[in-house]
C-alpha cells in the first residue's frame, strides 16, 4: 500500500485523516512483520545450507590440543590445578569410587590429613571390600602412626579427630593394622596392601595373586 503524504490528507476532514493514519500505521506494522519473518526464513535457509541439508547433522567435536596432558604438567602449581578438577569430580561424580581414590592420593600429597581421611571414609562407604580401598586405609593409618607427636594446637586437634573417627572403623576394631591387613588377605586371597606393610614378602604376595 502506497504511503500517504501529510500534504495529501491536510485538506481532509478530521475523521478521514484519522482513518487514513490508522491504515498507514497498520500497513507499516504489517510490512515490518513481513520483513522480520522473511529475515528468519533467510537465516533458517542459511543454516540448512551450512549443514548441507543433512539429517542428524552434528557439530564437529572440538580437537583436544593437549591429548597427553603435557601442558598440564607445565603449570606452576600442579596440585592446585589437580584440586580444581577433583572438585568438579566430587560435585558431578561423588558416587564413583575412583573420585575418592583420586581425592586420597591428592590430599595425601598435599598433607591434608583430614581431607585424606574423609576420602578413605567415603571409599569405605562405597565399596569396603575393594582392594584399593583397603590399601588406602592401611596406607593412611600407617602414615598417621609414623607421624611425630603433635606439638601445635592444630596438630593435636587433627590427631584427636582422626583417632576418634578411626576407632569407629569396623575393620580396624580390636586389631592392629598388621592383623587387619592379614585378615583382609585371608578373605581376599592375597593383595598388594600386604606388600606395603612387609616389602620382603612381596614375591610371596604375588604368588597369592593380586585382587
Amino acid at each position: 500500500q502506497p504511503v500517504v503524504e501529510e500534504g495529501e490528507i491536510a485538506g481532509l476532514p478530521t475523521a478521514e485523516r484519522k482513518k487514513l493514519r490508522q491504515k498507514q500505521r497498520k500497513a507499516e506494522a504489517r510490512a515490518k512483520k513481513e520483513a522480520e519473518e522473511k529475515a528468519k526464513e533467510e537465516e533458517a535457509a542459511s543454516l540448512v545450507a551450512i549443514k548441507g541439508g543433512r539429517k542428524g547433522y552434528q557439530q564437529p567435536r572440538p580437537v583436544d590440543t593437549d591429548p597427553d596432558g603435557e601442558k598440564l604438567l607445565q603449570v606452576e602449581d600442579p596440585l592446585g590445578e589437580a584440586t580444581k578438577y577433583l572438585r568438579l569430580l566430587q560435585y558431578s561424580s561423588s558416587d564413583i569410587l575412583e573420585t575418592h581414590l583420586l581425592a586420597f592420593e591428592l590430599y595425601t600429597r598435599k598433607h591434608r590429613l583430614l581431607l585424606a581421611f574423609q576420602a578413605v571414609k567415603r571409599q569405605l562407604k562405597l565399596d569396603p571390600d575393594h582392594p584399593d580401598v583397603h590399601l588406602c586405609l592401611i596406607r593412611f593409618c600407617h602414615m598417621i602412626d609414623e607421624l611425630p607427636c603433635p606439638k601445635t594446637a592444630t596438630e593435636k586437634l587433627v590427631q584427636s579427630v582422626i583417632d576418634m573417627e578411626r576407632a569407629c572403623i569396623e575393620c580396624l576394631k580390636g586389631m592392629s593394622l598388621l592383623e587387619s591387613n592379614q585378615r583382609f588377605l585371608n578373605i581376599h586371597n592375597g593383595c598388594q596392601s600386604f606388600c606395603f606393610f612387609i616389602p620382603q614378602h612381596y614375591r610371596n604376595s604375588l604368588h597369592l595373586g593380586q585382587c
